[in-house]
C-alpha cells in the first residue's frame, strides 16, 4: 500500500471517527497520520483537526497550540490558502485564550485581520468568505480587549467589524457588532452613541424581516420590540432605557456569545 492509500485510509477512518464521537480514537488517527510523509496542505488540515479535538474533548490544550503552530508555519508558505489560515489561525486563538494567554490570542486576531484584508484581486465568493473571517477576527479581537479592560479599543474593533459586514452585506454579522457596541456604550452611559447604535440597528433589524432571515423563532420580533421600547423610552440613556437595555443585554447575551465563540464562517 502506497504512502498517499495509507494517509486516505487514515483521513478517511478518523472523519467516521469524529463524525461517531469516538474523539480519543480520532486523536490516535491523526497521530499516526502525522507519522506520515504528508504534502503541506494535507499536513496543516491533519495537524489542524488534531488540535481541534485536543481542544474540544482533552485537557491537552499545550499540544494542540503546539499542532496549530506547525501548522501555521506550514501554511504561511503556502499560496492560496487563506482560508484554511484563517481557520488556523481562530483555532490558535482558542488555545491562546484556554491558556489565559491574551496578548498571543489577540496577536493571533490580528494576523487574522490582516489575512482577511481584501486586495482587490479575490473572486466574490473568496471575498466574502474572508469578509466574514474578518468580522469574526475583529470581533475577538474586540472580546480581548474586554479581558484587559480597554473597551474604547473594543468598539474601534467592533466598528471595523461592522463596516466590513456593511460592505459584503452581512446583515447577521452587522448585529453581532451592533449588539457588542450596544453593550458597552450601555455600561458607560454614552447616550449619543446610544442612540445611534439603535438607529443603524433598527434598519438592519427591517433588512433581516424583508430578507425572512433565518435566526431562531421569536429573535427578530424580539429585537424589534426591544428597539422600539428603547426609542419610546422619555428619558432615553439615563432612566428607564437603561433598565430596557440592560434587558436587552441579558436577553441576547446568550446568542452573542453563541456567534462570537462558537460560530465560525462555514
Amino acid at each position: 500500500m502506497s504512502a498517499a492509500d495509507v494517509h486516505h485510509c487514515l483521513q478517511v477512518l478518523a472523519d467516521k471517527l469524529t463524525r461517531e464521537e469516538h474523539h480519543l480514537e480520532a486523536i490516535k488517527c491523526y497521530t499516526a497520520m502525522l507519522n506520515q510523509s504528508l504534502m503541506p496542505t494535507d499536513e496543516a488540515v491533519a495537524r489542524l483537526k488534531l488540535a481541534q479535538l485536543l481542544l474540544e474533548h482533552t485537557s491537552n490544550i499545550t499540544d494542540a497550540k503546539q499542532q496549530l503552530q506547525k501548522a501555521e508555519l506550514l501554511v504561511s508558505a503556502l499560496p492560496g490558502q487563506q482560508l484554511l489560515h484563517c481557520e488556523l489561525l481562530a483555532a490558535l486563538g482558542q488555545a491562546h485564550r484556554y491558556l489565559g494567554e491574551t496578548g498571543f490570542q489577540r496577536q493571533s486576531y490580528l494576523k487574522g485581520v490582516e489575512l482577511c484584508k481584501d486586495t482587490g484581486r479575490s473572486k466574490a465568493a473568496l471575498k466574502r468568505s474572508l469578509a466574514e473571517w474578518g468580522v469574526y477576527f475583529h470581533m475577538h479581537a474586540a472580546d480581548s480587549h474586554i479581558t484587559d479592560k480597554q473597551p474604547d479599543k473594543a468598539i474601534e474593533h467592533a466598528n471595523l467589524g461592522y463596516e466590513l459586514a456593511k460592505e459584503q452585506g452581512l446583515l447577521n454579522k452587522q448585529m453581532l457588532c451592533l449588539m457588542f457596541r450596544l453593550q458597552l456604550l450601555m455600561l458607560m452611559w454614552d447616550k449619543t452613541e446610544v442612540e445611534q447604535v439603535v438607529h443603524e440597528a433598527d434598519e438592519v433589524l427591517q433588512h433581516l424581516q424583508q430578507l425572512k432571515s433565518a435566526e431562531p423563532p421569536g429573535y427578530l420580533a424580539m429585537l424589534k420590540l426591544n428597539f422600539t421600547m428603547l426609542q419610546a423610552s422619555p428619558n432615553f440613556a439615563l432612566n428607564s432605557a437603561f433598565f430596557v437595555a440592560l434587558a436587552l443585554m441579558v436577553q441576547h447575551r446568550c446568542w452573542v456569545a453563541i456567534v462570537l465563540f462558537g460560530d465560525k464562517p462555514a
